[in-house]
């Protein structure tokens, strides 16, 4: 709270009604995530405990409830699914319809995906490093570990800092032999279960997503061939996922813009 509270007393308040908002703001941080909430959610939460402060009330808990409220139903929803409010959609705070956007392609693109949460989370942790901006791998390793719900799925279990460490430290396909991969992919000549985490069919998937995501037009890329073999095998039902590629290229545009903006 020690960030929020020159906001409070610059906003004409005495000592005394300082703690009851320093309180009120403490109370709606945690029912949104008991981890808190990015800066800019803090400060806009603040925003709106004052607004309500302003009319008269004191009480921390009816403060809270007030301002939550009058976040909006998106931004409601949002921390439903996730948990939290991602900077990612406070990114136009002038346009809500822009937001809304954004958050639709998410849902049907990652969130709704039928691909199972665990590994569409970890498979965004590994694309993320390729990613030219550095929010996309903050964010999606704090979903991977904890701090949110991994693809929107209150039931995903964490996984370990180690286990996002080795997501993180894994060779990327180009400094590795890329043969046995093809190979590996192209045998697969039924369906099967999704990969466990850190299975060698996982690690398959992800260095071919690398290579699709880095060079979807690349001439001449084995990658594609195997990947679309059989409809009925992992390969195919993988390609599906293809969404999540193309949600995480577009979503680069609006996050360079925030970078730009000194946002975080």
């Amino acid at each position: 709270m020690s960030s929020i509270v020159p906001i409070f007393r610059g906003s004409g308040f005495d000592a005394e009604a300082v703690q009851a908002l320093g309180k009120a703001y403490d109370l709606a941080c945690l029912s949104l995530h008991p981890g808190g909430q990015p800066p800019v959610v803090q400060e806009i939460l603040a925003r709106k405990i004052i607004e309500v402060a302003q009319r008269g009330e004191r009480d921390p808990e009816r403060l809270a409830a007030i301002a939550l409220a009058n976040l909006g139903s998106l931004h409601c929803e949002i921390t439903r699914r996730l948990g939290l409010i991602p900077n990612f959609f406070m990114s136009a705070p002038d346009a809500p319809e822009v937001v809304a956007k954004l958050w639709d392609f998410a849902k049907s693109a990652y969130i709704e995906s039928p691909i199972p949460s665990l590994f569409k989370e970890r498979l965004f942790v590994f694309l993320s490093r390729f990613c030219q901006v550095r929010y996309c791998i903050v964010r999606h390793c704090g979903f991977l570990v904890g701090y949110g719900h991994s693809s929107g799925d209150v039931s995903a279990a964490p996984q370990t800092i180690e286990q996002a460490l080795k997501l993180l430290t894994a060779p990327p396909p180009w400094r590795r032999q890329i043969e046995p991969v093809y190979e590996g992919l192209a045998a697969i000549n039924g369906p099967i279960d999704w990969p466990a985490p850190d299975s060698e069919i996982e690690d398959w998937i992800f260095a071919a997503s690398a290579l699709i995501f880095v060079e979807p037009s690349a001439p001449g890329r084995r990658c594609g061939e195997p990947l679309a073999a059989d409809a009925s095998s992992i390969c195919l039902r993988f390609w599906h996922s293809s969404e999540q590629l193309i949600f995480g290229r577009l979503c680069i545009p609006v996050l360079k813009s925030r970078t730009t903006s000194g946002s975080s």
